[in-house]
């Protein structure tokens, strides 16, 4: 890594640190649920909309950040995510409903959604290609390490504090991220004079948001669940057909005529999903509402694991510079596939121990694979267009977790509705845990489809 200048290492960590506070605020106040819903009279369904709107804002917004990289300069694009995520602290501090909150939190959600690519970005213009695997599962410990961090911390707050002190333990660092950024951020490309693609961002941002509210109203008649995701269906069409006609479109929709990075980014798209629905919502919530566990052992239940991924996720991308990716995904995903196989046939049975036991192996499979994927799909791609490679990974990584909580949290209501009780949530745990599995299955199934047609290109 001593190729890689101080300044540039210091940038990264600035980006890590703020894209970080963003994930773990908002998996943080997952533990909260039960009591925001008692403090504001609303239902699980309802409060759950704290994550999946946050992630929707950030996932928007990411789509813009190939273009906005190029036309703003990098420093700039973060001092004004930065300042974002501290509107987002001070209004949740002072909110008096929770409409007040969701709205706090989508601005939150805006914030990453600026940053979070940043530090890819630092990374593919700035370190080389030979460090490219460490550098890039680095990156992914803000992504992945701080949203499992987060129930336990939240946890922690409402055990002893009350739950707008995780506002307020995360703006030191907030504040930190801004000097280390502000003083080390380069700029290794010049900005470029190019018109924002306002008529793409508009099809991109109902796409996403009618294909999510399509399937979060899964509890309407069916003729309004796809009527939503047929508007959505169109306004993806229309942007595809959009963005053939402009000649800076927002993001380069060709990238998916690259069959591996198609199949790397399904692959990462899936474990996302599974990571943040699994971590930040199934385990937490079925720990208090069927386990009848404190917050506190909520969140304590998915430290061990969380920690271990400090460990074994810089490690699996030294595997990769090093040995290749076939050993450490095949074995990610067997372990994992095994985890859920066995979580799922536990249910009735299960205490937060043994939750927590299976969740360090759930934790081992993830780190093995998650940020390799991303690093095999972006460099499966041409140098020019390896910028739109990564927005769309980042973009979709945020939304993935709206999707899978959305979905777990409707199955978990699902059983809470047909068998009140605590048998209905852990009939509900059940549903949610098989989803997840059968998203793993497929996530391998796709990692293997990529290995053969590379060795087959080869």
């Amino acid at each position: 890594m001593s190729k890689v200048s101080r300044k540039v290492q210091l940038a990264i960590l600035g980006t890590g640190i703020l894209s970080s506070c963003g994930a773990l605020m908002m998996t943080a106040l997952n533990v909260a649920f039960p009591t925001l819903m008692n403090q504001f009279h609303i239902s699980l369904s309802t409060v759950q909309w704290l994550t999946s709107a946050t992630m929707l804002a950030s996932c928007i917004t990411m789509f813009t950040t190939a273009m906005l990289y190029k036309k703003i300069r990098l420093k700039t694009i973060f001092e004004i995510a930065v300042s974002l995520f501290i509107i987002n602290i001070i209004l949740a501090l002072g909110t008096p409903n929770f409409e007040i909150l969701l709205l706090a939190r989508v601005i939150g959600g805006i914030s990453t959604g600026l940053c979070t690519p940043l530090i890819f970005t630092l990374i593919i213009q700035n370190v080389p290609t030979e460090f490219s695997g460490r550098y890039m599962s680095l990156g992914s410990l803000a992504v992945a390490v701080a949203p499992t961090i987060g129930p336990t911390f939240g946890g922690l707050v409402i055990n002893y504090f009350n739950w707008k002190w995780i506002f307020l333990f995360i703006l030191p660092f907030a504040i930190l991220s801004l000097i280390l950024g502000a003083i080390n951020i380069p700029q290794a490309e010049k900005t470029q004079a190019i018109t924002f693609d306002w008529a793409g961002f508009g099809l991109v941002a109902g796409f996403v948001t009618l294909f999510l509210l399509g399937i979060s109203k899964l509890n309407i008649p069916v003729i309004g669940n796809i009527i939503l995701l047929v508007l959505s269906l169109i306004f993806l069409l229309l942007y595809i057909r959009h963005s053939k006609k402009v000649t800076k479109p927002l993001f380069n929709i060709s990238v998916f005529k690259n069959k591996l990075f198609t199949l790397f980014f399904a692959t990462y798209f899936l474990l996302q999903l599974t990571n943040i629905s699994l971590g930040g919502f199934v385990v937490p919530n079925m720990a208090q509402l069927a386990m009848h566990a404190t917050a506190m052992v909520a969140g304590l239940i998915v430290l061990p694991g969380s920690l271990l991924r400090l460990v074994f996720i810089p490690l699996s991308g030294r595997i990769l510079d090093e040995q290749g990716p076939v050993k450490p995904m095949i074995i990610g995903f067997t372990v994992n596939v095994i985890f859920f196989i066995a979580l799922v046939t536990a249910v009735p049975k299960l205490t937060p121990i043994w939750v927590m036991v299976a969740y360090l192996f759930y934790n081992v499979g993830f780190s093995l694979t998650f940020s390799n994927a991303m690093t095999l799909g972006i460099n499966s791609l041409p140098k020019e267009i390896q910028s739109d490679g990564n927005a769309i990974f980042n973009a979709f990584q945020q939304y993935s977790g709206a999707i899978g909580t959305t979905i777990v949290s409707f199955l978990m209501n699902l059983g809470k509705n047909a068998h009140p009780g605590t048998f209905g949530m852990r009939l509900g745990s059940r549903f949610s845990l098989s989803f997840l599995m059968v998203t793993t299955i497929i996530g391998f199934i796709a990692v293997l489809t990529a290995f053969k047609l590379k060795k087959k290109h080869n």
